[in-house]
């Protein structure tokens, strides 16, 4: 991942790179055309950089090199990925070279792509000291004084390391570089940098309860949780304000698989469970508090999920323009190997008061539209109709943001029923075959021969008078748009039934109920998923002249527009009735 994203910014920055001397260029020439008297400072840093260039040989192999040297830092954890990475820049370096006269050094990145745990270390001085406080006991360690004077230590030593840092940078830019002078500056470097690392592992080991004293316990943690100081491996950065730009592919890896490994300590979105989550906090934290730009590929749950309203909360106080495009897996997912719903989040970090959000619908595309994929993307804004909890509705048409503030407007919602003598309507757990499907009775599964609970397939309570208003509103096209505007685009939960306005009057015509039952009972099959199970195959598609009637009784009580009855019931048309589409799914 981090060579691939590395990559890509090198190629974004090398025509800016070389606009840049363009105008440098050109305004030299402009000076000396225009015969004004002038000092023989002016443009003085324009004309030292020209002529530095000139000194290369090759000028695209410089500027790259430039940019990868000056421009381009990456953290992985896995020691083998930032070795790829390192690779795949040097070929790209090696492929502007036609004469091998022309070839100069490669560049050392040892220190700009590092290997490390991006979630596990220090950023700032400010946590440092109040580690620098604490025994293990969570007894005061240090007193004022003596904090100070180790902080003071420590910023002193990160000041060597980045002066050290600097030179080791100038040296490779320079024409004529000196390799034993090289080299012997790369030793110093690492060997300050390491002499501060172990400092402040021996400091955060206390955090997690490890003594440094007790070598084989302090060198087990170090091995497993890989601690990586922000602080002092890009302390001349993080002294000034942090990175400009982050962009990445973070793991979407539930917490608890690498739990037993590493532990994360002082995250506000621990309770979202994921790792990408975390990273998405340490970016905020790494990052220029005004005019940074982020740019990660996550899960769509950022967008839909309940537990990731932590972190929807740090993104929407961070940044203040923020673009969110959201990504199916049917018939084709974002990443051809990985089944995965993805949202691409875009933002810019500010201190205004305010922000907007903006959001582009459920993205779905057959193989075939994948090279023009991001050029469908549209987005409207839609900070004004979050949802609960701060859910993003995938929404970038008007007529659909018209439709949700219709929605938005109704005082009573599904979960707000009074109670009156209980009902009972049964839903199934999953949309992903482009249907919603919900039954008036309970659907009959048979194991070996046996009747058994129906997998999937869940209970909600609802007054016997509402039932028939809500049972055809729960298999309606209206339903299904909510849904996808709403959730993960997996899951129907309870919450979300029960979270779905409803308009005053809910009066319907009980025929509409007695054709959809009917429809069920024609279109159902018991079908065997696995040896001796036995469960119901539902062909909804062949009903669906029948949803688009509920539709149309639904969209006089909701007071619809015919534009906005159309767009729900064309909603995603084209692979809902699709017959070639070999991912869909069966069974549901």
């Amino acid at each position: 991942g981090s060579g691939a994203f590395l990559f890509a910014a090198l190629n974004i920055l090398e025509p800016l790179y070389n606009a840049c001397l363009d105008r440098m260029q050109a305004f030299i020439e402009d000076l000396e055309r225009s015969g004004e008297p002038h000092s023989p400072r002016k443009f003085e840093d324009f004309r030292k950089t020209l002529t530095n260039v000139e000194r290369h040989p090759n000028r695209p192999y410089f500027i790259l090199k430039s940019i990868i040297v000056n421009n381009l830092y990456g953290v992985d954890i896995m020691e083998e990925a930032v070795e790829i990475c390192k690779l795949r820049l040097f070929l790209k370096l090696v492929a502007q070279v036609d004469k091998t006269k022309d070839l100069e050094p490669l560049p050392d990145v040892d220190f700009n792509i590092r290997a490390g745990n991006t979630l596990v270390g220090f950023v700032s001085r400010e946590e440092i000291r109040l580690a620098s406080e604490k025994e293990i006991s969570g007894q005061g360690k240090l007193v004022f004084g003596q904090t100070e004077k180790a902080l003071q230590r420590i910023e002193e030593e990160a000041e060597i390391v980045d002066r050290a840092y600097q030179k080791f940078h100038e040296m490779q830019t320079e024409y004529g570089m000196d390799a034993c002078e090289f080299s012997d500056q790369k030793q110093v470097l690492r060997e300050n940098l390491n002499t501060l690392k172990g400092e402040l592992d021996q400091y955060l080991a206390r955090e997690y309860g490890v003594h440094p004293e007790k070598s084989t316990e302090f060198y087990k943690w170090r091995t497993s949780h890989q601690p990586f100081h922000w602080f002092a491996e890009f302390y001349g950065i993080m002294t000034h304000e942090g990175f400009n730009v982050v962009i990445g592919n973070p793991p979407y890896v539930e917490y608890g698989k690498v739990k037993k490994q590493y532990q994360i300590m002082g995250y506000q979105t621990e309770n979202c469970g994921n790792l990408y989550g975390y990273v998405l906090e340490r970016t905020f934290a790494l990052m220029q508090g005004n005019g940074g730009r982020i740019g990660l590929i996550v899960p769509i749950s950022i967008a839909s999920s309940e537990r990731m309203l932590p972190l929807r909360t740090q993104t929407l106080f961070f940044c203040r323009n923020i673009w969110l495009s959201n990504f199916a897996i049917r018939p084709q997912p974002l990443f051809p190997e990985i089944v995965q719903r993805n949202s691409i989040v875009i933002g810019r970090l500010s201190k205004e008061a305010t922000y907007q959000l903006y959001s582009s619908h459920y993205l779905r595309w057959t193989a075939v539209e994948r090279p023009y994929l991001l050029t469908r993307l549209s987005f409207r804004e839609v900070s004004e109709i979050l949802g609960g909890n701060k859910i993003v509705p995938k929404v970038d048409t008007q007529t659909g943001i018209h439709i949700l503030k219709k929605m938005n407007g109704l005082s009573k919602h599904i979960g707000q029923l009074a109670n009156g003598r209980p009902g009972v309507l049964y839903f199934h757990d999953s949309g992903e075959s482009y249907w919603t499907k919900t039954l008036w009775e309970k659907p009959v599964a048979y194991r070996n021969g046996d009747r058994v609970e129906p997998a999937q397939w869940f209970s909600v309570r609802i007054p016997v008078d509402e039932r028939p208003f809500i049972y055809l509103l729960l298999n309606s096209n209206l339903l299904y748009w909510l849904w996808t505007v709403f959730t993960d685009c997996r899951h129907m939960t309870k919450g979300f039934i029960e979270s779905i306005s409803l308009p005053e009057n809910r009066g319907i015509d009980d025929t509409l109920v007695g054709k959809l039952k009917a429809a069920y009972s024609q279109n159902t099959t018991l079908f065997e998923k696995r040896p001796g199970y036995k469960s119901p195959e539902i062909k909804v598609q062949n009903f669906k002249p029948l949803i688009d009637e509920i539709d149309r009784a639904l969209a006089k009580h909701y007071g619809f527009t015919d534009e906005e009855l159309d767009f729900i019931i064309n909603y995603d048309i084209k692979y809902r009735m699709g017959t070639s589409d070999s991912e869909d799914e069966n069974g549901a």
